[in-house]
């Protein structure tokens, strides 16, 4: 019903951030974050809590190569266990996005390289489904490590739970990408923002197993719409959670919940919000209803 049932801080001497957080078919909580220290100025952490917050395990993930690493996003692997997202400062200019895969005493499984200097992921660049593969997406404006310079590029991966790249693509879908998730038929759904002169809308593209580009679509008003949330629903329908201008006062924002069929096709849309700022963060189903995470200013 939304009353808090237990709140635990975990708290020493430096500061530490909180990004993203999941449950294990075991009940235990996972926290992925970044936190500072003494031997390292910035490190990637993972928490392992029971299910009432107490603390289990830890592990920290230091540079290879740089000034530190930041925690970015994480998502449940098949195993009871996690795949995390890292961002790697390096020296000079060295700075890039990693995936670990992660065994449950938090030790590496397997890593590779998923981004270059100048990309960007954030909290729902990476997904995966149970027993499915684990997809990643890291956006470029301007992507450099080809013969040509391309312009708005999202590179897509796919990797198995062994590690195994199944997939390194290049797509210019000519938009900012800010969302993946994995489909039950093995695709992916991309969701990102058309950007032109006069206004942002909702971007929409599904992909096969294969990585074939199946359809893209584009959804948008005479506001301003921007997405970074996917989700496929167990219907076999998609939902969007985005963040829109607010019609009546000016500089602040709604929530936009979408909601489309299997092949894009609008089916509904709600906005919730109140007097002032309210921006979506993120999107889960419980069986056949849909929880939201936001932010607000209006209370």
């Amino acid at each position: 019903n939304g009353a808090i049932i237990w709140q635990k801080n975990y708290v020493d001497g430096f500061n530490a951030y909180g990004y993203s957080i999941t449950s294990l078919k075991d009940g235990k909580i996972v926290l992925l974050g970044t936190h500072t220290g003494l031997q390292y100025q910035i490190v990637a952490e993972v928490k392992v809590l029971d299910n009432i917050g107490n603390l289990l395990d830890s592990a920290v993930y230091p540079p290879l190569n740089g000034w530190g690493t930041g925690g970015v996003a994480m998502t449940n692997s098949s195993d009871s266990s996690v795949s995390i997202t890292l961002y790697n400062d390096g020296f000079v200019s060295n700075n890039y996005y990693t995936i670990y895969s992660l065994n449950q005493d938090l030790s590496t499984r397997w890593s590779d390289f998923i981004g270059f200097d100048g990309s960007f992921t954030n909290a729902h660049g990476i997904s995966s489904l149970p027993d499915v593969n684990v997809y990643t997406i890291a956006y470029y404006d301007n992507y450099f490590y080809s013969a040509n310079v391309l312009f708005r590029v999202t590179s897509l991966k796919k990797h198995n739970h062994a590690g195994l790249l199944l997939l390194d693509s290049i797509y210019e879908f000519n938009c900012i990408t800010s969302g993946v998730t994995s489909t039950n038929d093995g695709g992916a759904l991309i969701c990102g923002i058309q950007d032109t002169s006069i206004q942002r809308n909702i971007v929409l593209i599904r992909l096969d197993s294969a990585g074939n580009v199946l359809w893209q679509k584009q959804y948008g008003s005479f506001t301003n719409e921007e997405t970074n949330v996917v989700k496929e629903t167990s219907d076999g329908g998609i939902v969007l959670l985005s963040t829109i201008a607010d019609t009546v006062v000016p500089g602040q924002h709604d929530l936009l919940l979408l909601k489309t069929n299997s092949n894009g096709d609008s089916l509904w849309s709600r906005n919730f919000g109140g007097i002032l700022d309210e921006r979506g963060l993120h999107l889960e189903e419980d069986k056949t209803d849909l929880v939201i995470l936001g932010s607000t200013t209006s209370f």
